[in-house]
């Protein structure tokens, strides 16, 4: 009992003392006055705790998914993916979900065999899946990384070859590369 109250108190001093600034107003500072700061660093871990507590830690459990046919579940942070073969049971375990995360917002689901998750196109097409990376017009036209963000020097310079180098990690095959 005496960890839970330690992290409960850790996790609302770090909400309660965030603080943010802007470029464009370099010696100004606002705090966070609802919810978590977009960009503090515990932001993410904090909200993955709070969905799992929520929701993931009864919806997700082996039985539930099983009882709704669900075969598999995937989260990462905000993107989640889900492989059902009755979509009757999805919807009800959808609404489940819905009423289990409150104040989280989820936006309605993308249904069927060719959906879009993460930085992939996904599908499936004579009992096998497929994925290929999506080109977003955004990735074309802005640069990634803007050499004004408060990065490492090292991250900046990595940071278009590393995205190459994960763009072609995500592919199937040789044909997808190019």
């Amino acid at each position: 009992h005496c960890e839970r109250q330690v992290i409960f108190e850790t996790v609302f001093t770090l909400c309660d003392n965030q603080f943010v600034r802007c470029d464009l107003f370099p010696n100004r500072w606002w705090q966070v006055i609802h919810g978590s700061g977009v960009g503090i660093k515990h932001s993410g871990e904090t909200c993955d705790m709070a969905y799992y507590v929520r929701v993931e830690r009864e919806l997700v459990a082996e039985r539930v998914l099983e009882e709704h046919c669900i075969h598999k579940y995937w989260r990462l942070k905000d993107d989640i993916l889900v492989l059902a073969s009755d979509p009757r049971k999805f919807d009800a375990w959808l609404e489940k979900v819905k009423c289990a995360s409150g104040y989280f917002e989820l936006k309605d689901p993308e249904y069927g065999r060719n959906v879009a998750y993460l930085d992939l196109d996904l599908g499936i097409s004579d009992q096998r899946f497929w994925s290929k990376p999506r080109v977003k017009s955004s990735e074309l036209d802005v640069p990634v990384l803007s050499e004004s963000s408060c990065h490492a020097p090292g991250i900046l310079k990595a940071w278009p070859l590393a995205l190459l180098s994960r763009r072609f990690s995500l592919c199937m095959s040789d044909a997808d590369r190019n």
